[in-house]
């Protein structure tokens, strides 16, 4: 209340307009507080929007190597597919020459074989030729 009293008599009003003194100050003293506030809230502004900016970046940053692992990711399932491709033609290769490799050594056995009966059968052929040869020798003589 002293600083009114002051400003009155600085000013040289009188105590009618005291009360329109009063809303002077008060609208100084306001008018301080709301350019206060808005120069914090100025700063508080550029400061969020400097912190969103980060955070930005960060995202684009994690969005970046994110595309990134998720291509090595594709490529290496891709590399995976086709090996697996070269490792089932490989197994079909194997069994295929395989198959080929027991069918030609089952041929040769069956031919062996045949081989084979056919010398036991000319063999028998020849001991029965033989048997009566000389049973019919000893039948005649």
């Amino acid at each position: 209340m002293k600083s009114m009293k002051n400003a009155q008599r600085y000013i040289g009003l009188s105590v009618t307009s005291t009360s329109v003194l009063c809303v002077a100050l008060n609208h100084i003293k306001l008018t301080g507080i709301y350019e206060r506030i808005e120069k914090a809230a100025e700063q508080f502004s550029r400061s969020a929007n400097d912190e969103i900016e980060q955070v930005k970046s960060r995202i684009e940053c994690y969005r970046g190597a994110s595309a990134q692992v998720e291509a090595e990711n594709n490529k290496t399932l891709d590399n995976i597919k086709t090996i697996e491709r070269q490792v089932k033609k490989g197994g079909e290769y194997l069994i295929e020459k395989f198959k080929q490799l027991v069918d030609r050594q089952a041929k040769d056995v069956l031919q062996e074989l045949q081989s084979l009966k056919s010398a036991a059968e000319d063999s028998r052929t020849f001991i029965a030729s033989h048997r009566i040869s000389v049973y019919g020798n000893k039948l005649c003589g």
